[in-house]
């Protein structure tokens, strides 16, 4: 595990350092700004406009970063030779693979982390509520990173090109958003495309059990609350990442 843990922190070290972490920062920082100036138009549903607009925003740029390092893993490394250097020492390539997708867990979990902090500054300014929901949509935000950036890093795997799998994967992001609207096509189409769709639910994670907003206003609560939805998140990223590694295994540079 040791060699793991120094691909983790080599990862963690490098992607804290790229450009990409510095402007999530300073964009998200501009959103919440502007958030703040605009909200004052209506007293009313001010700390609602902050709260809606930083959570997406957070989840949003969080989402671009975490695309972004993990194709990096697996194909810009692959395609520039890069990734022979640390193959070459006594590193395994699920070792290599594993490190390098907890480094990016760990920036996403940082990035998080600090742009929650700004938001929760924003509305203690605000005076407004933050009850246990609040800061349970901040953990919900970092599952659904983390179980896309695993689906990002199988799909460069497979890819022949760097725009191929960020396409996708931001494709299965929104796709897992509608599960709900599958549940009402299932009931309209017919007996082959909902075989299609049955599959598909299988297939593409499930983001609306991590819907925050859901959980507000309780209708989750009777299927068992959101401990489901946690392990729902970490099984689903665990099976993709295993299959990720058997994939790297056999894949020549």
């Amino acid at each position: 595990m040791k060699s793991v843990h120094n691909v983790s922190v080599y990862t963690l070290k490098e992607n804290a350092r790229s450009r990409s972490f510095s402007l999530s920062v300073i964009f998200v920082v501009f959103v919440f700004a502007s958030a703040f100036l605009f909200s004052r138009l209506s007293e009313v549903v001010e700390t609602r406009v902050i709260r809606d607009v930083g959570m997406g925003a957070i989840q949003f740029f969080s989402l671009l970063a975490a695309l972004f390092f993990a194709i990096k893993v697996a194909f810009t490394e692959g395609a520039n030779k890069t990734i022979y250097l640390p193959l070459s020492r006594p590193v395994k390539r699920w070792q290599y693979l594993s490190g390098r997708f907890l480094g990016i867990v760990a920036v996403v979990f940082l990035e998080i982390l600090m742009m929650g902090a700004l938001l929760t500054g924003l509305l203690l300014l605000k005076n407004a509520p933050l009850d246990g929901f609040y800061f349970l949509g901040y953990l919900f935000i970092f599952l659904k990173i983390v179980t896309i950036t695993s689906v990002g890093i199988l799909l460069s795997l497979v890819s022949t090109s760097f725009v191929s799998p960020f396409v996708f994967t931001f494709l299965i992001w929104i796709t897992g958003h509608l599960f709900r609207e599958f549940d009402y096509l299932i009931g309209k189409m017919p007996s082959l495309a909902v075989i299609f769709l049955k599959v598909a639910k299988w297939i593409i994670p499930n983001f609306t059990i991590l819907n925050i907003p859901d959980y507000v206003e309780g209708r989750f609560f009777q299927a068992g609350g959101y401990l489901p939805a946690i392990l729902y998140a970490v099984f689903y990223t665990a099976a993709v990442l295993v299959i990720s590694c058997a994939i790297f295994e056999k894949k020549e540079f």
